[in-house]
């Protein structure tokens, strides 16, 4: 079987990620949403989980504790966010989120549904159920 780096499921994964960040960022740019993909990640998560850890965060989105801190540290100095001790374990940082990454909640969620019908276009429900499923497993191939 011959190589074609174009054609490698790495590349694909790879390229698709990078264009969907691409509109959505454009989606939250052209609605005055100050935000990046990343930094939409984050909030999603905290939206259903406020209050966890540095760490929890870290692991949930597979980043390295450095790459973590300095996202964090951007969404903290726009305001997104907030960093306090956690009462059970000093070393630990909890994080919130802000009035401000409140009050873009529904906004913020029309434009990411907006990006995903943009995204999923044209795409056979099935065929979507069968790509999830295969992308899962290759996610619990690498993590394992």
């Amino acid at each position: 079987m011959k190589y074609y780096f174009n054609e490698s499921i790495g590349f694909i994964i790879v390229k698709a990620g990078r264009l969907i960040e691409n509109k959505l960022k454009l989606n939250f740019e052209k609605e005055n949403i100050d935000i990046t993909p990343q930094q939409w990640s984050v909030l999603t998560y905290l939206w259903n989980e406020d209050g966890i850890s540095q760490q929890e965060l870290a692991d949930a989105f597979s980043k390295d504790k450095t790459s973590m801190t300095r996202l964090l540290n951007n969404m903290e100095k726009n305001q997104l966010i907030s960093r306090q001790i956690d009462s059970l374990d000093k070393r630990n940082k909890k994080i919130f989120l802000t009035n401000k990454s409140k009050l873009i909640k529904k906004h913020s969620i029309k434009i990411a549904e907006k990006t995903l019908i943009e995204t999923l276009g044209g795409i056979d429900h099935k065929d979507l159920k069968i790509s999830k499923k295969v992308l899962k497993q290759i996610n619990k191939n690498l993590e394992d």
